[in-house]
């Protein structure tokens, strides 16, 4: 396996492809975002504009497919993470009680 596979298996490049796929889906959020901003304009005419454009681009119907496979990349990376990370150490963390440290108004002060 070259060096390029060997870093992609390892825990810190299932995380790095995590990262990078949570990324992309962030900035598809935020394109999405914006694009609905577009109703907000004054002259309709800008967002048929844009759906229009966003139906007919054949790019965009690429971009579709890629944007499903970061959704299931991101699940399955994530399921496999976690899974290792639970496997790796089995016992939980000591959990501070806050419920019996302190009171809920200095909790959310």
């Amino acid at each position: 396996m070259s060096w390029f596979g060997k870093a992609f298996s390892s825990s810190i490049g299932k995380k790095v492809i995590m990262a990078l796929t949570g990324l992309f889906l962030v900035i598809f959020v935020l394109e999405h975002l914006l694009s609905n901003l577009l109703l907000l304009s004054n002259d309709p005419s800008d967002f048929n504009g844009y759906a229009e454009f966003m139906s007919t681009n054949i790019f965009i119907r690429a971009a579709e497919y890629i944007l499903f496979a970061g959704f299931i990349i991101h699940i399955v990376y994530a399921a496999i993470v976690t899974y290792k990370n639970n496997k790796a150490r089995p016992t939980g963390y000591a959990v501070n009680k806050p419920n019996d440290n302190s009171t809920w108004v200095s909790r959310n002060m």
